[in-house]
């Protein structure tokens, strides 16, 4: 009788135990493969944060570049000039997908970098050609800026374009020069010839 008891008592035991551990198995299964499937997410997250923080390095770096390129040229050609100017026109063709060498050729071209012809009168701020009086040099480059955008490189036209038939959008040209194209196309070649300028625009520009 006793026997019987303890064989049933053990069968009672099997039968309750087994379902728990099987339950705790699957339980602890489900839990590793929560804890692998968090792990490879956190690894994926990291490797795109590392690849952004990379990315970011190199641009910062490009820039940095880009505007030490542009300031030894600028007080090569205009060692008066205002020495905020290349940080302040980096930024804004990088920021706007202008060609920086176009807007170094045209300025030159116009005002030498604001040291001749009505560049040369502080109070007017003018860069480009325009017969206006500007705040600030920030703000004649942002103006320029505007100005390119909205009226001359639409429809697809780019700077290259402007080189060869520098028109508006109604067809009206930037100057009076009939050698205008000319001389600015010249003035870019020097650029380029002279520089890393475009060679670093184009490697911050593919990142």
């Amino acid at each position: 009788m006793k026997r019987r008891f303890t064989l049933l008592l053990w069968i009672l035991i099997v039968g309750t135990v087994a379902p728990l551990a099987e339950t705790l198995f699957i339980m602890n299964a489900d839990k590793a493969r929560e804890d692998a499937s968090f792990g490879i997410v956190s690894l994926v997250r990291r490797a795109h944060e590392q690849m952004a923080e990379m990315r970011q390095y190199r641009l910062d770096s490009l820039k940095e570049q880009l505007v030490g390129e542009v300031t030894s040229y600028i007080k090569k050609v205009a060692p008066t000039s205002y020495d905020a100017l290349p940080a302040y026109m980096v930024d804004q063709c990088l920021d706007n997908d202008l060609d920086i060498c176009f807007m170094l050729s045209q300025t030159q071209l116009e005002t030498c970098f604001g040291t001749l012809g009505m560049g040369r009168a502080q109070s007017r701020y003018s860069m480009f050609g325009v017969s206006r009086r500007y705040t600030s040099y920030e703000n004649c480059i942002a103006d320029y800026v505007a100005l390119l955008k909205s009226n001359y490189l639409v429809n697809g036209r780019t700077e290259q374009d402007l080189m060869k038939n520098y028109v508006n959008n109604g067809g009206f040209r930037y100057a009076s020069s009939p050698t205008y194209e000319e001389e600015l196309t010249a003035t870019y070649k020097r650029v380029v010839k002279d520089t890393n300028i475009r060679s670093l625009q184009q490697q911050y520009e593919a990142l």
